[in-house]
């Protein structure tokens, strides 16, 4: 028989592994090694830039999307990952909004796809702290 706590452990560990397979993904594929042309406008939407500005935002911001994937795999305090990760999340959906209305009726929106991962790391916020 699995003892609950066991469960909720594991699950939170699955969890960050998760997590950190969305943000090293989203860093490395869409942002350095496709380079997607939306990732930019999004960016320039929302702030008036150049494109040459743009594109160095998003590769910056690829890297560190990597790096915040990899503090997932190996820093031990997940409560602050967690509450960073709300924030960022909400501020990508809001920036979204800003940005381009029209990414709201696409089937694979930010809103849908932020919104659940907030949900999530609630749920994981929550499993790390009754853990503790």
């Amino acid at each position: 028989m699995i003892n609950k706590s066991n469960a909720g452990i594991a699950l939170n560990t699955w969890i960050a592994y998760f997590f950190s397979f969305v943000w090293i993904y989203h860093g490395l594929v869409p942002k350095l090694l496709t380079m997607q042309e939306e990732e930019i406008t999004m960016i320039t939407d929302v702030i008036p830039l150049s494109y040459d500005v743009g594109y160095w935002i998003v590769v910056v911001t690829g890297v560190l999307e990597i790096l915040f994937g990899l503090l997932w795999l190996f820093y031990s305090r997940k409560s602050i990952l967690y509450v960073l990760q709300i924030i960022a999340f909400a501020g990508l959906m809001i920036g979204a909004v800003i940005g381009n209305l029209s990414y709201f009726v696409q089937p694979f929106n930010p809103f849908n796809y932020n919104l659940s991962l907030i949900v999530l790391s609630f749920v994981g916020y929550a499993l790390y702290k009754e853990k503790r």
